[in-house]
């Protein structure tokens, strides 16, 4: 893309090229699938090294996404928003475009009542477990920047740990990357449209 050859916003050079990853969004509850596959296919051919989803709550959509990606050679990194209270989740399924909770997840977390923080916290576990090693990778994101509330739960899996490619947890696939480096994708998560990628040496 420009940017990574050094181009800058108005056709201004920045003097120099970039080492950044470029990602791209991916909703896998989008109404139009046809049409979200072919925006997905403009992402990656402007030059996008990884795609990122919006968080999936249902293994069977976890299934379904990475079949309606399969013609493409992306890397595809699944989103996962552990849910706090039922409150929080119908929020989220009325208020926040591109995610869908389903209704039986509304009901688990209603049947919660003040153990939703739990609930959601094993739901997202389950969701881990399963497609940490179908994807090239997970992220998840704490709701209000609550960070350490929700670091149980990378708790399930035995170890995570960053290789020489793309930051996995236990045996997702990989993307090359040069000795002794990952390419590690941060997100910010209190607004979902605030994306970064860095780049970092292993000790």
């Amino acid at each position: 893309t420009k940017w990574h050859k050094g181009g800058g916003r108005g056709g201004n050079s920045r003097g120099g090229t970039s080492d950044c990853l470029s990602g791209g969004a991916l909703k896998p509850t989008a109404r139009d699938l046809p049409l979200e596959k072919e925006r997905l296919a403009q992402k990656l051919e402007a030059g996008a090294h990884f795609v990122m989803t919006q968080p999936v709550y249902d293994l069977e959509l976890v299934d379904r996404t990475l079949e309606h990606v399969s013609e493409f050679n992306a890397n595809v990194i699944l989103g996962i928003l552990p849910l706090q209270s039922y409150k929080h989740a119908e929020f989220l399924h009325n208020e926040v475009p591109g995610i869908v909770i389903p209704e039986f997840v509304l009901a688990k977390m209603y049947e919660a009542g003040a153990n939703g923080k739990q609930a959601g916290v094993g739901m997202a576990q389950e969701i881990l477990m399963y497609a940490h090693d179908k994807y090239a990778g997970v992220y998840l994101m704490p709701s209000f920047g609550r960070y350490e509330r929700f670091g149980g739960v990378l708790d399930v899996l035995p170890r995570f740990q960053a290789v020489g490619g793309w930051a996995v947890s236990g045996g997702g696939k990989q993307a090359d990357c040069g000795p002794g480096e990952t390419k590690i994708v941060e997100v910010a998560m209190r607004r979902f449209e605030r994306r970064h990628c860095d780049r970092a040496e292993l000790s």
